[in-house]
């Protein structure tokens, strides 16, 4: 279990500003899914003014899908939410690497990039493409009403939607 924490300045000033939403979202990736994350809602592809992104800092180098839970409870203990306010769990379950060491979905971004790079993503090559990403994850996901996937899949859709609309 991870150890107990304060959050940070950074999170704590965003939660002061209340005539925006607040969306708390916990990873169990270190830095590429902050780093996506914090892109989307700050950059001027998305930015959405009614609301505010913040991706708690998971320390642990071992991901551990409970530990992550853990942390987001402990943020919900600590601070008073509103109505609006969202709290996302964010779980990569493709973890099966090759021998290259890449994920299949890191082998298909090199396919169609001819690049890529896990540790800093370019934001550019993604974020022109969003909208026709959730478009197709949404006909994808054939049961949209259960809580998460069963199959192959991802709601991660449903975040990116919140992000940009509100």
């Amino acid at each position: 279990m991870p150890e107990k924490r304060e959050f940070s300045d950074r999170i704590r000033s965003r939660i002061h500003v209340r005539d925006a939403s607040l969306t708390i979202i916990a990873t169990e990736g270190t830095q590429t899914e902050k780093h996506y994350f914090e892109e989307l809602s700050s950059t001027s592809w998305y930015h959405n003014s009614k609301v505010r992104v913040a991706v708690l800092d998971y320390i642990q180098a071992d991901s551990d899908p409970e530990d992550v839970l853990e942390m987001l409870d402990g943020f919900r203990r600590q601070f008073l939410l509103h109505t609006g306010d969202q709290l996302w769990l964010v779980i990569d379950v493709d973890h099966r690497k090759d021998r290259t060491n890449r994920t299949r979905l890191e082998r298909e971004l090199v396919a169609i990039l001819g690049r890529y790079n896990k540790k800093h993503p370019d934001p550019n090559d993604f974020l022109p493409h969003l909208r026709a990403a959730i478009e197709q994850a949404q006909a994808l996901d054939i049961h949209p009403d259960d809580r998460w996937p069963n199959d192959l899949g991802s709601r991660v859709y449903r975040l990116a939607v919140a992000i940009i609309n509100g």
